[in-house]
């Protein structure tokens, strides 16, 4: 079992349940919300990461068309859940995976904190609860790209998806 992981940022809370989860195959993520459309790309993020560190591929379904049973992730927005718009509530339970954030930015940063759980558990998850939110709306980072060496698109590129797991939602290039 994964007992010792670091989370970037580390989350407002954190308490362990009683448990695991076993990830396997033929499992679904289920989008819902208002707009399911808007939740596709973190919907997206999560079954990559799902195939990269825990080698299990679940399919992506909107709202309740999957089999409950074979319900491995529900992915939900629903207005007003959490304090902050971009807050989420992450719970991992051994049956499956549960978020619930505020608006799809907020699932987006759950997503994040999960897939960096994944890549230091692997297949196996510890049952968690998670209840986060930023200090900020704006968190970024400015790059003085104008002297020296300039980027290449692919190290930008690589650059935003990294800070992107760490919720930073800004980069500013000088």
């Amino acid at each position: 079992m994964c007992n010792d992981f670091l989370l970037y940022p580390a989350p407002r809370s954190l308490s362990r349940l009683e448990g695991e989860l076993i990830l396997t195959d033929g499992r679904y993520i289920v989008l819902d919300g208002p707009d399911v459309g808007a939740l596709r790309f973190s919907g997206s993020r999560l079954q990559a990461a799902l195939k990269e560190a825990a080698g299990v591929s679940w399919g992506l379904v909107a709202g309740s068309a999957g089999p409950p049973a074979q319900t491995g992730a529900t992915l939900s927005v629903v207005e007003g859940a959490t304090q902050h718009t971009q807050g989420y509530q992450l719970t991992i339970g051994t049956h499956g995976i549960d978020v619930v954030a505020g608006s799809p930015a907020g699932l987006f940063y759950a997503v994040m904190t999960l897939t960096q759980l994944l890549d230091q558990c692997g297949a196996t998850l510890p049952a968690l609860r998670f209840n986060d939110w930023p200090d900020f709306p704006n968190r970024g980072l400015m790059v003085d790209i104008s002297r020296d060496k300039v980027p290449t698109m692919e190290t930008l590129t690589d650059l935003i998806d990294m800070l992107a797991s760490w919720k930073i939602n800004q980069l500013q290039l000088y």
